[in-house]
Order: C-alpha cells, then sequence, then structure tokens
C-alpha cells in the first residue's frame, strides 16, 4: 500500500485492522509519504491558528475553495516556494487542478 496525506492515515487504520484481522486479506507493505500520524492532525492545526492565524484562515479558505487548481500563486502559497520557476508552478498545477 502506498499512501499520501490523509490517504496515509487511512492506510495506517487499514493496517492496524489487517493486523487484528478485522479485513480480508494482508498487507505486504505499507509506504508513507507526508502522512497524517494515526493521532490526527488536529494538534498541528491548532498550533498553526495560534502560531498564525490569518495565515492559517488564509490556507485554510485556499483548501476549502481549491483555489489552487485555478489561481497559481495560490497554488505556489499552498504547496511550494518562491524559488520554483512559474513554467513548473504552472505544469504542477495543471496536474493538481485534474486530480482534485
Amino acid at each position: 500500500v502506498v499512501a499520501h496525506s490523509f490517504g496515509g492515515l487511512i492506510a495506517q487504520k487499514l493496517v492496524s485492522a489487517c493486523s487484528q484481522r478485522k479485513c480480508g486479506g494482508n498487507v505486504a507493505g505499507l509506504c508513507l509519504l507526508c502522512s497524517v500520524p494515526p493521532s490526527g492532525n488536529g494538534a498541528m492545526v491548532g498550533r498553526f491558528l495560534r502560531r498564525t492565524p490569518l495565515a492559517a484562515i488564509k490556507l485554510s479558505y485556499r483548501f476549502a475553495t481549491a483555489s489552487f487548481t485555478t489561481d497559481a500563486e495560490a497554488c505556489r502559497e499552498c504547496f511550494f516556494g518562491d524559488s520554483l520557476p512559474q513554467s513548473k508552478l504552472l505544469a504542477y498545477q495543471s496536474k493538481i487542478a485534474t486530480s482534485s
């Protein structure tokens, strides 16, 4: 099983269920990429809100509206840094938009 972000949380729960014989099969391996921890991301979100409330609200809005799929600067702000060339940003944004 290969999983990323929230998919990692789901994959961890799947592996846990399989190890307890609560699923229909066995998992041979697990690869997690930037996974949410088993405890969830509530604590991290709380820290972010306390440290930088305006940035947290802005980022939450970008994710809730998925503006990063149509607004290149929103995409840069959510996923990349200032050093990424515009041409690569637009190419990655296109891939994000088609997979969202």
